[in-house]
């Protein structure tokens, strides 16, 4: 069998350029995680927080029309959010109060689930099956160290 070195050359020069292709799209961007990469307005998005977002989607490494979906929603989401602090949405009370509750529900889970996790943990002669006696005197040692007032006039008679 008798090659032809040009087309060696060819076939070697084809694989190189998809090769080199192929590391371009793959490869990391090489951003520095504070540089902005959009701007919505006055809002500006930086790399490290993009690359945040992406990840929280499940998008590592999305295609370009994956990306550019993911973009376009973005924007349009921040938009919404300028348009909302625009006519004043989040300086309603009624919206500080859901914001208020939710924290306060958020709050309380973490708190339960790593007061959970501790008492879990334990050494062994403990329980973990029946935690709610553990629990329950951990709370009232949070109420035997706390100063409480209840004012009588909420009580009925």
């Amino acid at each position: 069998m008798n090659v032809n070195p040009r087309n060696i050359i060819a076939v070697a020069a084809a694989v190189f350029l998809v090769m080199a292709g192929v590391y371009l799209v793959c490869s990391p961007r090489d951003i520095p995680p504070a540089e902005t990469v959009i701007t919505i307005n006055d809002h500006r998005i930086p790399y490290a927080e993009y690359q945040r977002l992406l990840k929280e989607q499940g998008l590592d490494m999305p295609s370009a029309e994956v990306e550019q979906a993911f973009i376009d929603n973005l924007i349009r989401q921040k938009l919404v959010l300028q348009e909302a602090q625009r006519i004043g949405l989040d300086r309603d009370p009624e919206f500080l109060a859901t914001v208020q509750r939710f924290w306060e529900q958020s709050l309380m889970r973490v708190m339960m689930e790593k007061k959970l996790k501790e008492l879990q943990s334990r050494p062994a002669g403990h329980a973990p099956n029946d935690l709610r006696p553990d629990i329950d005197r951990w709370l009232e040692e949070l109420r035997d160290n706390a100063r409480v007032k209840i004012n009588g006039k909420v009580l009925k008679d």
